[in-house]
């Protein structure tokens, strides 16, 4: 619920709610809430009233007391309250916060009376019915306060009227009926009251309906639901806006008319409000602005009325469908309107509503496209499944043309058009051009030939139009035809052609307009607009327009001229003015304050009055061309929040240990950073309530950008991240049409502070200090060169008498040296002889090699006969396995059968003891066993034989598993084959795959709550997965890396021989597939094999290889 609504200095608007204050700047709302861990918010979530004074400080009453917001600083002042205290405030529940002419603040309270806030003045003064003097109220339930001219102040209560005089002091009962005779006339609890310019006071009660008081003349009026439009006797709020009109809130909105002297609902320009209007406010933009107990906010703006806007949601007498397609005026001058889904539609003379004709219950299709007036007064309409509709408003009679009825083969009419034989040409969709006679009935078709260049250049015809002279301009969904009268051959057909000049700007043609020159203008799908004309009989494209000129979109849905030969575009971005007075440089003016941008192709009217109707998929626009304002208007930018790296900083808050903001960043000229905070958002926004979501914006960072940039209503903030350290200044500014902008900028002056190694006193410290250094160094060095020339010298002379000394035990070395080379060569001689010596053992040393490689050969035969050996008797042990597994099984078989013979032979027979059925369940398990032993011989000796499987061959396969399964259940069993599966495996290592799979899973499902067991098999890309899910005993965590294990069975109580997920994982190796086990223990399990091979390919594959072969 709205209970308030004020605006501040700024422009931004405030709304005090029930659940908080809220602060709208045009596109977001601040919510301010009670927080009891932050003694810095507000008092109360419940805020009951609101008041701006002269220094921009929000004065917030709540049902708590009194607070005071600082928009500078955001700062929140809370006065405290104290009954005993005479500086302190002396109630809670506010109704009313008011400044008297002399300066004072008044507050209001709901049970206590009234304080007065006086300036200059420590103590509060307060009026109660507390008081023992003149200044006693006789109610303190006090609901609302109102200054009159003369000094005086009326305070309503919930017991009536009373009055405090030009001295402050409380008038009695006598004095009040002798200056106020119209006093008793208030009857009930008191609500609201208000002093308008023309010195009336309104007074809102709660059961008494609303009082119209001349104070001029002492004389006061009642209105209520038995005297006029109120429906209810409780006023809640009024005001009045800068045009002098008187709005009333109650059970709904109303306006005070003055021809009527009386209120009335108001239900016009396109506002339909049927809720309790708590408050009403108009602000600087004159919008109007309501708070409902129910709906929120409502906003209204007289200025609205030149643009009407209407739309489903008006109303009992609104439109039905929001996709509005056609219109046309009938002789009377009534408005039709043609919709996407309920038919047609017949505007009230007064333009407020509509009425749903009797017709619609009788039309083949809702969906109306398309109406053309003809000379005597018919609709001629088509649409979606419409056929031709003949229809007349005034006599309502209607005629229709179906396919149905056999009268008319096309479904589906686009556009109509008459030429001057009286013929109606049918643009149809997929049909192509039909002539229609409308006095026989006959037609005639004209379709695209493939090939012919006479012949229409496409059957999907979006617009025709028949031109002065005559001829028929065809728009289709590829290019443009023409028909000369009197022919049934097209010619020049014009068609996109992006390497040539003469050509259209798109092949997707929605709509024609013929310009008083005779000049044909074509709007296009994305191609923006081509204007062609027919010279010497030569098809000309003159001119293009598109958005880098001024449209709003480059599709082009409607083209209409007004009287002015002003022409009016709607695009799929808005609407647009081009004045074509200079044909080599049109000038553009958008529409602004549209309900929505987007337009439908070839959906627009011009009135016999001159008004311009527009459809979109959001109802239609209409307004008169000279009503319109089209003057380009300033829009003032308010930086409104700051971030650094996502962290919202305020007046209040410390980021990393330091204050970056002294008061609000909309107070904010400068703003100082450091370097740490290298990335950081500033918002901003328009701080205007009108065409909000069509501004466009552009702002500047001296010393960075080189140029403006652009943004639009969805992206009003600029990021930057790591800026170098300097000084910086952002400025922003704002266009309604994008077009003008302001001289202006908003600025925000910006230092980045650089870090302490890059401040200019620290490089001066350093160069400082390295210099000292640099000395020191050079002083130390020159100090160690002397040093080390002494040492050097004292070096040389010592090393000079070692040489000496050297010399001398140089030559008695060379003595002894010359001594021992004698020794040496004797020493030579010897090596000799060893030499010969070695040589003879080394030919020994060669014959043992050969006699050890001899042996070696021996050797290496006798390994590989050994071998042989043995290989010879694994397949011995291979072959039995295989015979002993089928002689084992054939008597096997036999007791089976035997037991089964002896079953059908009554109760005498064997099967009736108990030997008999332990007997028949050990063979059953040995047979079991046998076949596994088999398959283990099938998986390691048989090559893999690769077969196609689809859906159907891989369920026929499965057929064949499901016979071998003893404990198959058929209840409780279900398969999903994925459609289109075909794969290539091997038929007998699927086959056991399956069969061990599923025989474990209904084994060990059989006495399980549960006893579902479920098959999926899909495939994904190169893979097949088969999933097999049982609901048994499940699987221990700590067996689960065991059980594919031969022999290995996971508790005492299986009755499985241990071989069957052993023989899934042989068979898996051999196929290059894995399989994954999913279980918990006593619940379920799931096991999912992955064929991982390049011989798996989907069906759309394989059909797609057989069609390139």
């Amino acid at each position: 619920m709205v209970f308030d609504i004020a605006q501040d200095k700024q422009g931004f608007l405030w709304f005090g709610t029930e659940d908080g204050l809220n602060r709208f700047d045009g596109h977001e709302f601040r919510v301010f809430r009670h927080n009891e861990k932050d003694p810095s918010s507000i008092v109360s979530n419940t805020i009951r009233t609101l008041y701006t004074d002269e220094n921009n400080s929000l004065w917030i009453g709540t049902d708590k007391g009194v607070c005071r917001y600082f928009p500078e600083t955001e700062y929140i002042e809370h006065f405290p309250i104290d009954f005993s205290d005479e500086t302190k405030l002396n109630g809670t529940y506010v109704s009313a916060i008011k400044k008297h002419p002399d300066g004072s603040l008044w507050i209001s309270y709901i049970g206590s009376g009234i304080d007065v806030i006086q300036p200059g003045k420590k103590n509060i003064f307060h009026y109660t019915i507390h008081r023992n003097d003149e200044y006693k109220l006789t109610n303190d339930m006090v609901s609302a306060i109102q200054f009159l001219a003369d000094g005086s102040t009326v305070v309503g209560t919930y017991g009536g009227i009373e009055f405090i005089d030009r001295n402050g002091i409380v008038m009695s009962e006598k004095e009040a009926l002798q200056k106020y005779p119209w006093k008793n006339d208030i009857k009930g609890s008191i609500r609201v009251l208000y002093l308008s310019e023309r010195k009336k006071l309104w007074i809102g009660t709660e059961v008494g309906g609303l009082y119209l008081v001349d104070l001029e003349a002492g004389t006061s009026f009642n209105f209520d639901h038995t005297n006029s439009e109120l429906t209810s006797n409780d006023i809640l709020s009024i005001t009045e806006d800068s045009r002098g009109n008187i709005w009333v809130g109650s059970d709904a909105i109303y306006i005070f008319d003055q021809q009527q002297q009386k209120p009335v609902w108001y239900n016009a320009n396109g506002m339909y409000l049927k809720s309790h209007t708590t408050a009403i406010f108009e602000d600087k933009e004159q919008n109007l602005w309501m708070g409902t107990s129910r709906l929120g906010i409502r906003k209204f703006n007289h200025l609205d009325t030149q643009l009407r806007h209407y739309h489903s949601n008006q109303g009992e007498s609104s439109i039905k469908s929001d996709e509005v397609l056609s219109f046309n005026q009938d002789d009377a001058g009534t408005i039709w309107v043609g919709t996407g889904g309920a038919g047609l539609h017949k505007m009230f003379k007064n333009q407020k509503g509509f009425e749903v004709p009797e017709v619609n219950a009788r039309l083949n299709s809702q969906v109306i496209k398309t109406i053309h007036k003809d000379n005597e007064g018919y609709f001629w309409m088509g649409g979606w499944d419409a056929g031709l509709i003949k229809f007349h408003p005034e006599k309502q009679t209607l005629e229709q043309y179906h396919p149905k009825n056999g009268r008319l083969p096309s479904r589906h009419i686009w556009d109509i058009a008459g030429d001057q034989q009286g013929n109606l040409w049918l643009g149809t969709l997929r049909d192509g051009l039909c002539r229609f006679s409308p006095q026989t009935g006959a037609y005639k078709y004209f379709k695209y030939i493939p090939g012919d260049t006479t012949a229409l250049v496409n059957d999907d015809v979006q617009a025709i139009h028949v031109d002065k002279r005559g001829l028929l301009w065809v728009a289709t969904s590829n290019g443009l035809s023409i028909l000369k009268p009197g022919s049934e051959k097209f010619s020049n057909s014009l068609k996109f052609k992006s390497d040539t000049k003469n050509t259209l700007s798109n092949s997707v043609l929605q709509c024609i307009y013929e310009d008083p020159e005779g000049r044909i203008w074509l709007g296009t799908k994305g191609g923006g607009i081509t204007i062609v004309n027919l010279i010497n009989n030569k098809l000309v494209v003159e001119k293009k327009v598109k958005e880098n000129e001024g449209l709003p979109n480059n599709t082009v849905n409607a083209i209409q001229a007004d009287a002015n030969n002003n022409v009016w575009v709607s695009t799929t971005a808005g609407i647009v003015r081009i004045n074509p007075a200079n044909f080599e440089k049109f000038s553009f003016t958008p529409v602004l304050n549209l309900q929505g941008t987007e337009f439908l192709a070839n959906s627009s009217f011009r009135t016999s009055e001159g008004l311009m109707l527009f459809g979109s998929p959001n109802g239609f626009h209409t307004f008169h061309p000279d009503s319109l304002d089209l003057t380009p208007k300033n829009v003032e930018v308010q930086f409104t929040a700051l971030q650094i790296i996502n962290d919202n900083i305020t007046p209040s808050s410390l980021y990393n240990g330091r204050r970056i903001l002294d008061k609000s960043i909309t107070e904010t000229n400068k703003l100082n950073l450091s370097y740490e905070d290298y990335s950081f958002t500033i918002h901003f926004a328009p701080v205007t309530y009108n065409q909000q979501k069509t501004i466009s914006y552009a702002y500047l960072m001296e010393n960075l950008d080189k140029d403006w940039q652009y943004t639009t209503a969805e992206r009003r903030f600029v990021h930057y991240t790591n800026l170098a350290p300097g000084k910086y200044e952002l400025k922003v500014k704002a266009s309604y049409d994008g077009i003008h902008w302001p001289e202006e900028a908003k600025t925000l002056s910006i230092n980045i502070a650089a870090p302490w190694w890059e401040t200019p006193w620290f490089r001066t410290g350093l160069l400082v200090l390295i210099a000292t250094g640099l000395y020191s160094l050079y002083k130390i060095r020159i100090s160690f060169f002397k040093q080390q020339q002494r040492k050097l010298e004292g070096l040389v002379s010592l090393r000079t008498a070692e040489l000496k000394k050297s010399n001398n035990e140089i030559h008695a070395l060379l003595q002894e040296v010359a001594e021992q080379k004698q020794s040496i060569e004797n020493q030579n001689e010897e090596l000799q002889e060893i030499n010969e010596e070695l040589s003879s053992q080394r030919d020994t040393l060669e014959n043992t090699q050969f006699k050890l490689r001899e042996i070696n050969t021996s050797l290496e035969l006798l390994v590989d006969k050994r071998t042989q050996s043995l290989n010879s008797t694994v397949h011995e042990l291979e072959t039995f396995l295989y015979r002993a597994s089928h002689d084992l099984r054939g008597p096997i078989s036999s007791m089976l059968g035997l037991l089964m013979v002896s079953r059908m032979e009554g109760k005498d027979a064997l099967q009736e003891t108990t030997y008999a059925e332990l007997l028949n369940k050990a063979v059953l398990k040995l047979e079991r066993t046998l076949q596994k032993l088999l398959q283990k011989y099938t998986i390691q000796k048989d090559s893999v034989s690769l077969e196609i499987f689809s859906k159907s061959s891989l369920t026929d396969l499965l057929d064949e598993v499901i016979e071998d399964i003893r404990a198959f259940r058929k209840e409780d069993f279900s398969v999903t084959i994925e459609d289109g599966l075909l794969f290539e495996t091997d038929r007998k290592l699927i086959f056991i795959l399956l069969l061990s799979l599923l025989e474990n899973a209904f084994l060990y499902s059989e006495r399980s709550n549960n006893t579902k067991v479920s098959l999926d098999v899909k495939q994904c890309e190169n893979n097949v997965l088969i999933t097999v899910t049982d609901y048994g005993l499940g699987i221990k965590q700590e067996l689960k890396d065991k059980i594919f294990t031969m022999f290995f069975r996971g508790s005492v109580h299986s009755n499985g021989n241990g071989l069957g997920l052993y023989l899934v994982k042989c068979a898996l190796e051999k196929l290059n597939g894995t399989v994954m086990l999913e279980s918990e223990d006593g619940q379920y399990s799931r096991f999912t094999i992955n064929l991982q091979t390049k011989n798996v390919r989907r069906a759309t594959d394989l059909v797609l290889q057989e069609v390139n072969h």
